[in-house]
Formats: structure tokens, sequence, C-alpha cells
């Protein structure tokens, strides 16, 4: 991918800390379309500017590079919906209670068969009343334990109807930073889509309300969706298991770029 624009674009530059302070408040005063490329995406105050976007009904478009590190951002921005209902889990757990009583009583009525036959169950007689309940707390004890496992509702991760997300495989070398708000104010820099880009690194951010510049990035937004990205399926997958594989939680972790 080669891309050269107009040379002569009217356009502010701002060098230093808090470069992402000007974008933040352009996404705040974002009405319709919010388009955000960046190798990397990261941070709860990050995190929550989207998701205010997408819950204003922004329309949001981000291009980024699969890598571990923007799966947390991403499981916070992306809907999360239970695999089951609370309902149906909690028909399903009194039907596995229902059956366990019902196992424990038929095993006790052959306990009691087999002990009012004259035959030499010596082993058998010597069950107690006592013995029986215990058996029978035993059970209930193990199932309790059983729900408490089924009833943990797993969730699915699915993509918001206003989110359009671009996540390119891995290996291509994506290094752009570039921010379009409603297709009216366009950014370009070396801040990343991060906390840390935003507020704490000593950055460069250009600013300009070109027309036809920003016409033309838009144009290359539409060429990073011909470039290969990782399917669905596999974006869930890795953002449901990547605390547990990388050995860190989304709490917790964050990084400096």
């Amino acid at each position: 991918m080669e891309n050269k624009f107009d040379n002569n674009v009217s356009c502010d530059i701002f060098i230093g800390k808090g470069a992402g302070a000007s974008i933040k408040e352009s996404f705040k005063n974002a009405k319709k379309s919010v388009t955000i490329i960046s190798p990397f995406l990261s941070g709860n105050m990050t995190a929550q500017e989207i998701i205010k976007l997408l819950d204003n009904n922004v329309k949001v478009s981000i291009v980024t590079k699969d890598h571990f590190r923007v799966y947390p951002l991403l499981k916070e921005v992306i809907s999360k919906n239970p695999k089951f209902s609370s309902l149906g889990g909690y028909r399903s757990n009194i039907s596995k209670l229902f059956l366990t009583f019902i196992f424990a009583t038929i095993t006790l009525l052959l306990i009691n068969i087999l002990l009012s036959f004259e035959f030499n169950f010596s082993f058998i007689k010597n069950i107690t009343i006592n013995s029986q309940i215990f058996l029978v707390v035993f059970l209930i004890i193990v199932n309790i334990f059983l729900l408490k496992k089924t009833s943990e509702i797993d969730f699915e991760y699915s993509i918001r109807k206003n989110l359009n997300l671009h996540i390119l495989k891995k290996g291509y070398p994506l290094h752009s930073k570039i921010y379009i708000i409603d297709n009216k104010i366009a950014y370009l820099g070396s801040l990343n889509c991060t906390d840390s880009g935003f507020r704490y690194n000593h950055e460069t951010r250009i600013k300009t309300k070109d027309k036809k510049f920003i016409s033309d990035l838009n144009k290359l937004y539409k060429e990073f969706l011909e470039l290969p990205a990782i399917p669905l399926k596999t974006l869930q997958k890795n953002i449901k298991t990547f605390s547990k594989k990388d050995g860190f939680d989304d709490e917790s972790y964050t990084f400096y770029e």
C-alpha cells in the first residue's frame, strides 16, 4: 500500500504531552462517525471514550493489528452476551436438583429392599439410618457444588451494530495513527489510541479540517478494509482467553506505547 497526498494542506501542529486532549474533545462532540486507525489500543479511559461514542449511537470504525495488547480494550468495548438466559439456567439447575433427589430416594429404597430379605447381607444390614442420612446429605452437597459450577454465566463477545472492527493479521507493519471525526476533522501524528499516548507521552499531533485531505484519508481507510483481517470467531476466542493465555488480567495490565 502506497499513498501520496497533496502538499498544500492547512493544519495545526502540537508537540508535547497531552497531545490527545483535542482528539478526546472531538470524540466528545462527535455526532455521526469516528474512524480510528492505530496499531495499539489500550487503557480504561480510552475504552470509556469509545464506549460513550457507541452509547451515543456514533458509528465507530477501528483498524488495528492483531496483538494481545489490544484485547483488554476490545473486551470492554464490544458487547457481552450470555450464552443462556438467567431463566434457562435457573430451570436447568432446578431440574438437576430434582434428579439428584430422585437418585437419592431410589438409592435408599433399594437399600431398604435389600435389608428386608432374609439373605446374609451382613455388610448391608450394618448400614444404619444415620448412614443413610449421611448419604443423602453427601449427595445434596455434591449437587450444590455442581450447581455452583454450572450456574456461572459464560459470555459470547459480539460486535455492536455501530462498531466496525478490522483487525489486521499479525505481521502487517501498521504504524500509522489517524483519527477522523464526522468527516470534518482529522488528526495524524505519533500518538496511539492509548491512555499513555493521549495523556502522558511526548507526542506529535497534526490537526486539519481540509476536506480534500479528509476525503483522501477515508479512501485510505477503505484500502485498509481490503487487507486480510482475522475472522470474527478468532477475535471472539482471543478476547475470551487472552488473560489466561498471556498471564495477566485486563484490570491491572498497562503498557506504554
